[in-house]
Order: structure tokens, then C-alpha cells, then sequence
């Protein structure tokens, strides 16, 4: 794991289904979220670890590197000490995280590639909240 000596400190959420994964941009513009803090808010840490992802999932990294033709800067460690990922990863990591989002994203695959179209159970509700009164809902 590369470390980092330029100041990582300003944190974003990128999904609002998931305000734990906190993402950040190194001063050369390259994209990380904080995989610390997200095994800290959302797993366990006496079971989940960055080596631990690295070790389950190095099929997907690796096809992910060569897709997006990723440096070695995949995995670094910020100058707080916390290990950051390279953002391409962050959904995977969940995944890691949670096997049941790794199953609700297949699903969600399927049905993108059955109906042509998928929608994120957050937009349906949104949607249905829009379109339904109270009493209908």
C-alpha cells in the first residue's frame, strides 16, 4: 500500500444510499473513498480488512485495473493513516462489505438486462412518493 504524503481531509458522499462511504480527491486529482471508516461505520473489523478485500476480490481488482487502466495507486494509505481505495472499487468493496448488495446488484443487473431499463429501489420510492398521496400509500 502506497502511502501519501500530500493532505487528504476533505470528505464527500457520492451515494445517498450509502453516507458512510466517504470519497476524497489527492491533490493530483485521483479519486479515493475511505475503506478505514467504512469498515469502522458499516463492518465488522475483527472480520473485514482492506488485505481481507484484496484477498477475496483480487479477480475483480485486477479486471478493474486493466479496464480503467488504473496505476499501482490503487490501495494507498492517507496521512491520517487511514486506507483509501481508488473510487472504482467503492461498490465492490460494499459488496465485500455486505454480500447481500453484491446479490441486490446482480439482480439489478438482470433486470437492466431483461427490461432494458433498472431503477434504484430509492428512485421507485421517491417516485411512488411523488406520484401517491399518503392514503394511497
Amino acid at each position: 500500500m502506497t502511502n501519501v504524503k500530500s493532505d487528504i481531509s476533505r470528505y464527500e458522499i457520492r451515494y445517498r444510499e450509502f453516507p458512510e462511504l466517504l470519497f476524497t480527491v489527492r491533490g493530483d486529482g485521483c479519486e479515493y473513498f475511505d475503506a478505514f471508516l467504512y469498515i469502522k461505520n458499516k463492518g465488522d473489523p475483527a472480520v473485514h480488512s482492506v488485505e481481507g478485500f484484496r484477498m477475496a476480490f483480487s479477480h475483480w481488482i485486477n479486471a478493474v485495473r486493466d479496464a480503467y487502466s488504473l496505476s499501482d495507486d490503487i490501495f494507498i494509505t492517507a496521512p491520517n493513516g487511514h486506507q483509501l481505495i481508488d473510487y472504482a472499487l467503492a461498490l465492490l468493496f460494499v459488496a465485500y462489505i455486505d454480500p447481500g448488495f453484491g446479490v441486490y446488484m446482480m439482480e439489478r443487473m438482470s433486470d437492466m438486462l431483461l427490461r432494458g431499463i433498472v431503477l434504484s429501489d430509492t428512485c421507485l420510492l421517491l417516485m411512488a412518493k411523488d406520484r401517491l398521496s399518503k392514503e394511497q400509500l
